[in-house]
């Protein structure tokens, strides 16, 4: 079984580790080098098994979601779970690159 979304802290991290324990090989994506690699030490405590593969985006640039996708695709041909994941809070809104607003009202 083969997991992947976008996970470095919050309720994603947290499945993350989980699905680890149950024998998922995870493929997960992350913005931050660091948050991720504190995620995979977490991981690998808490199920050395697991294979765990990252790859590093911004979701909100739709150019690099789709080369991630691209590549997801070709490395990992077969995913059994697809767990998307992926929220923000700010002060202030924002728009993508792609001209969207990154908080829905």
């Amino acid at each position: 079984m083969s997991a992947r979304w976008p996970v470095t802290d919050g309720i994603g991290q947290l499945a993350a580790i989980n699905l680890a324990k149950r024998g998922a090989d995870l493929i997960l994506a992350a913005r931050n080098r660091d948050k991720a690699a504190a995620t995979k030490a977490m991981i690998a405590a808490a199920a050395p098994q697991a294979k765990v593969h990252f790859h590093y985006l911004d979701l909100s640039d739709l150019t690099m979601v789709a080369t991630a996708g691209r590549a997801i695709g070709q490395e990992h041909p077969r995913i059994d779970v697809l767990v998307h994941n992926a929220g923000l809070h700010g002060f202030k809104q924002r728009v993508t690159p792609d001209g969207f607003a990154e908080m829905l009202p």
